[in-house]
């Protein structure tokens, strides 16, 4: 869990599971007299490496930078650890049930091998979420709509939170969308690229290709609010059809994304949920979450109003049940592909 890749992956070195595997249970970070213990990696960010451990007898994901000769530049490597700086930041300041929480803020530490071999640095630690991403859970099937009504109305709440405090997410996928170890609670995560939209003068693509929305990738001056709720409509979608990515790049020239930018609502139905019957509600509100107009999206805080989300009330304890048993699913289907892989 906590994987994710960003725009930015191609001026990183890749890191396999197996190297970060080097970091072994018996490493520790030491921050003046306090201890983290490090125990086994649990992914990859896009600026960081994500393992799991525990400080102050608390389960925790230990956020770390890599080290400076990992990237190609000095000036790439300063880049990362403002971005982790930044996140740290910003999620001090953040209080949500439906937000990733902060235990301890980025600081600069001693990573200790069991040789006793040290190398600074720096790190942020959050609360673990043992649940996994809602990308993972994709593996068993596409979401039925009360799964994905269940999720994404807690998302919404954490999103409008969000923007109520002057900030946008700029990197909204399934793959930042986290589950709490009861499966009753999803979370946002990885906040390395939000951006204050209330001051917001970039024209830089931030987050990840094909869920940016028509104006981030036309680098023109935009409301990045309305780009998150275009980037959430991406992932929805997604997380209903299978399709990931859904667009090469959210533009005219893609052959999908052109039909909604002609208002050829049937058509791109047809082609694009032939598996699947989504009801008239869902697709009214995925159009509206896609719009290329930013000014004709609805805001975070209308989303949850549409019929989707009113019309009929979510069985909660069904959709719980429904999810522990892909859980179990999953558990299986990794199982035997490490098992494949250890007889290869």
């Amino acid at each position: 869990m906590y994987h994710s890749f960003h725009i930015y992956k191609e001026e990183r070195k890749e890191i396999t599971l197996m190297e970060l595997s080097q970091i072994n249970k018996g490493w520790t970070i030491s921050m003046g007299e306090n201890i983290v213990q490090v125990h086994h990696p649990l992914g990859q960010g896009g600026t960081c490496d994500i393992y799991y451990g525990s400080f102050n007898n608390k389960e925790s994901a230990i956020k770390i930078l890599r080290p400076k000769q990992k990237y190609k530049s000095k000036e790439k490597y300063q880049l990362t650890k403002a971005h982790i700086y930044s996140e740290s930041l910003i999620l001090q300041n953040l209080t949500h049930p439906n937000i990733v929480s902060l235990l301890n803020p980025s600081c600069k530490g001693k990573l200790i091998d069991n040789k006793g071999n040290i190398e600074s640095r720096h790190f942020f630690l959050l609360e673990y979420l043992e649940g996994g991403e809602l990308i993972s859970y994709t593996q068993t099937g596409v979401f039925t709509e009360d799964e994905l009504k269940f999720y994404g109305l807690q998302i919404l709440e954490g999103l409008v939170y969000l923007h109520s405090k002057g900030w946008a997410h700029c990197d909204i996928k399934p793959d930042n969308i986290v589950l709490t170890k009861d499966l009753a609670l999803a979370k946002l995560i990885d906040f390395g690229f939000c951006s204050s939209f209330i001051n917001h003068s970039e024209l830089q693509e931030k987050g990840t290709v094909e869920y940016l929305s028509p104006e981030i990738n036309a680098r023109i001056p935009c409301d990045l609010s309305k780009a998150d709720v275009f980037a959430l409509g991406v992932t929805f979608f997604g997380l209903l059809t299978g399709h990931f990515p859904c667009f090469k790049a959210c533009r005219r020239f893609d052959p999908f994304y052109r039909l909604l930018y002609e208002g050829r609502y049937r058509e791109f139905w047809r082609k694009m949920n032939r598996k699947n019957v989504l009801s008239k509600e869902c697709k009214t509100l995925l159009q509206d979450m896609l719009h290329p107009n930013e000014n004709k999206r609805p805001s975070m805080e209308e989303l949850k109003t549409y019929p989707w989300f009113t019309i009929e009330k979510v069985n909660e304890k069904k959709v719980i049940e429904g999810m522990n048993v892909r859980k179990i699913k999953m558990q299986c289907i990794n199982n035997q592909s490490a098992g494949i892989s250890h007889n290869n």
